[in-house]
């Protein structure tokens, strides 16, 4: 793994999501948790960056990094590549107007060279949307500075604000 101190994050971000998930606790905010991962806080300060409480705690295969994919399939760092550049279109720039999306689970295994039956171990962990989406804005002027990082849920009207944070 490229990143051991990011992955051993993920790692215990995902017993948390479990934790969480499974109802051994109830936790309503990410700070309620950080007493579950107290060696990723002094390792990784800006942790609850990477982690919502509000998702169903799949993967978006379509938002994604490397490192992520490459964690929960267990493909090559090569392949993994692969697989986000793919998405990033012809200008091989995320984020952009000519991005690819994967439609099917079918082609996210085929994209990822696993067979259905290695495919069927990961599936569950994956999803082709997200249910809620992390912005993060930050605007400067005369020297002021603002990041507002709001957790929103997608494709409901009207947007429904789970969390809105200024830094």
């Amino acid at each position: 793994m490229r990143n051991k101190s990011f992955v051993l994050l993920l790692l215990v971000l995902l017993a948390v999501t479990v934790v969480v998930w499974m109802g051994w606790r109830s936790y309503k905010t990410t700070s309620e948790s950080q007493r579950l991962a107290v060696p990723v806080i002094e390792k990784q300060p800006d942790w609850a960056n990477f982690f919502t409480i509000w998702g169903d705690g799949k993967i978006d295969v379509n938002l994604a990094d490397a490192d992520t994919i490459e964690l929960i399939t267990g493909v090559s760092p090569a392949t993994a590549d692969e697989f986000v550049k793919y998405r990033w279109g012809p200008d091989g720039k995320p984020f952009t107007l000519d991005d690819r999306v994967y439609n099917s689970m079918d082609e996210v295994r085929a994209a990822l060279g696993m067979s259905p039956e290695q495919f069927q171990l990961v599936e569950s962990l994956m999803t082709l949307t997200s249910e809620v989406d992390r912005i993060e804005s930050t605007g400067i002027i005369a020297g002021y500075e603002k990041t507002i990082a709001v957790v929103a849920t997608r494709n409901t009207s009207p947007v429904r604000y789970l969390s809105w944070q200024e830094k």
